[in-house]
């Protein structure tokens, strides 16, 4: 999995708690370029865009504020994770 963070000029959350909690679920993988490509943009403005970057070979996620590949979640952190793993788990099966 390759995690790009955005400049992280007006987050909603913490980028750094939200990355750590995915790498605890995928040891190892770190910038694995075949893998996931997770785009974590701090806000809604989603500055990252997957347009602009090689997918991995299994796909992308973009996390933009409070939206998770384009669909909004609740404003918890919790429902946050649990939105881009299950985002990243439709990608690996």
């Amino acid at each position: 999995m390759r995690i790009v963070f955005c400049g992280a000029c007006n987050p909603v959350f913490s980028l750094n708690d939200l990355a750590s909690k995915v790498r605890q679920e995928f040891p190892g993988d770190t910038d694995d370029a075949d893998g996931i490509l997770l785009l974590l943009n701090g806000c809604k403005a989603g500055c990252l865009k997957p347009k602009n970057f090689t997918p991995g070979r299994i796909g992308t996620v973009c996390v933009a504020g409070t939206c998770v590949d384009g669909f909004d979640i609740f404003d918890k952190e919790d429902d946050l994770y649990n939105a881009v793993m299950n985002a990243i788990m439709k990608k690996v099966k």
